[in-house]
């Protein structure tokens, strides 16, 4: 691990080669708040380190994602002081590619929910490519391979993806969907690696569209009933089409309010026996799949009595207007919905990029995940921070007119949740924030993708 005094001579190095740079070109973070995020880093390293399991794992076996996020973390941190962690977590990952291609963990005879096989198999993918392996291209590939056909060719979820292929119904969801399309495009570089004679593979981008439109406020392209009129849902994202936090005179539908997690209670995090991460920590029960108002039925019939002679019959009652369901945009689901739209080559001008962004200016905060609260704050630090790099400008121009150093912003907030020892936790453990080896890989990722590497 690099000690503080040779960081501080690199760092003086780095200050001199900058006065030379135009302003333009330089960090966006200054280099004494680098400094500590850096050392942020390195204690959260530290932390993590001293927690992985004998196996190399992190978390519970049956979600590779926990390791493999952790993994990723202490190599973005420092890969050569924690190369044997890596190594052996990488060995504990790579137990889990199953001959499908994916990287996951079929649940075992008796156990509730699924094996969060394209949840489990993005991730990996993507922090198994972080480290830059030539070994590693031929399971990578392959896990291309599965996940591209996770995506729904057709139907009324075309180009989404769900938490597992072959569900016994169509179910997509905009954090799984966004998950892939992510590692998608950041290891799209395997496929011109393929050997002659191996067909490529990728996701139909034009369908991610399609689906994108599904999970958007926006008028203009989601015609849907439950998509919210309110101004103040315009442009953002929700979770799922028909489930998600609601709006209207009667209660929302049941299912997720989405951050990474399932329909309802969490997800990546640990899968929906204890769940995989992406979210966090402590068994819960079973996931289940949004419901429809379809799910719930009126007593059976029973026989009525028999009216009263004196009883003048009554004209049957109006049937009761049925109320208006509108889904709520929220921060991490509208981030990781104007991400997606970058990688679907959707340009910069489109309205419906420039209505995503609208939303994201008005709600400006990261004291919360917008909407949500303290409810998946940390996964909303990190598709954020990964959005706003993706979109490619260091300021975020508020409706006042006043511009917002979001590196630098970021990175503060983050410092400022650290705990003495090292670790971060979210003390709302919705999606398992409340598991400190998740969030801690969090905000690692997150500081690292804030600082510009």
């Amino acid at each position: 691990m690099m000690t503080p005094r040779i960081r501080t001579v690199l760092l003086a190095a780095a200050l001199s080669a900058a006065a030379a740079l135009p302003a333009t070109l330089r960090a966006a973070v200054p280099y004494e708040l680098e400094e500590r995020a850096r050392d942020a880093m390195d204690r959260g390293a530290v932390w993590l380190a001293a927690r992985q399991q004998e196996d190399g794992a992190w978390g519970m076996p049956e979600a590779p994602a926990m390791t493999a996020l952790a993994l990723h973390a202490l190599h973005a941190t420092a890969p050569e002081a924690y190369s044997e962690d890596i190594a052996r977590a990488t060995a504990f990952v790579l137990s889990n590619a199953q001959p499908d291609g994916g990287i996951w963990c079929p649940p075992e005879p008796g156990r509730r929910g699924g094996g969060l096989a394209n949840y489990n198999t993005a991730v990996c993918l993507s922090s198994l490519h972080a480290l830059g392996r030539p070994d590693l291209v031929p399971v990578l590939q392959r896990a291309r391979t599965f996940l591209a056909g996770t995506q729904y060719a057709d139907g009324p979820v075309r180009g989404g993806i769900g938490y597992d292929p072959n569900q016994p119904r169509p179910y997509a969801d905009l954090s799984n969907s966004a998950m892939v399309y992510d590692a998608m495009r950041a290891t799209e570089d395997l496929e011109d690696l393929r050997a002659a004679g191996d067909p490529r593979a990728d996701l139909d981008w034009t369908a991610v569209q399609d689906f994108l439109a599904q999970v958007q406020n926006l008028p203009s392209v989601n015609t849907n009933a439950w998509a919210s009129d309110d101004p103040d849902d315009q442009g953002g994202f929700v979770y799922t089409p028909g489930a998600g936090p609601a709006r209207g005179t009667g209660p929302g539908r049941p299912g997720g309010a989405g951050g990474p997690g399932r329909p309802g209670m969490g997800g990546p995090g640990r899968p929906g026996m204890p769940p995989p991460p992406a979210d966090g920590a402590q068994p819960g029960p079973a996931p289940r799949a949004p419901e429809s108002s379809d799910s719930f039925q009126l007593p059976p019939d029973r026989p009525a009595p028999p009216p009263r002679a004196e009883a003048a019959p009554e004209a049957a009652p109006a049937p009761a207007a049925e109320p208006k369901i509108a889904l709520r945009s929220y921060g991490s689901m509208t981030y990781a919905g104007l991400l997606s739209l970058i990688y679907a080559n959707v340009s910069k001008d489109d309205p419906r990029v420039l209505a995503a962004q609208d939303w994201a200016a008005k709600h400006w905060t990261l004291d919360e995940n917008p909407g949500q609260g303290p409810e998946g704050l940390y996964y909303f630090y990190t598709v954020l921070v990964k959005c706003l790099d993706a979109f490619g400008d260091d300021l975020v121009t508020l409706p006042d007119g006043t511009t917002v150093a979001w590196r630098e912003a970021v990175v503060r907030k983050i410092l400022s949740l650290q705990h003495d020892d090292g670790h971060w936790v979210n003390t709302n453990n919705r999606w398992w924030e409340a598991d400190p080896t998740l969030v801690t890989s969090y905000a690692i990722l997150a500081l690292e993708r804030a600082l510009g590497e």
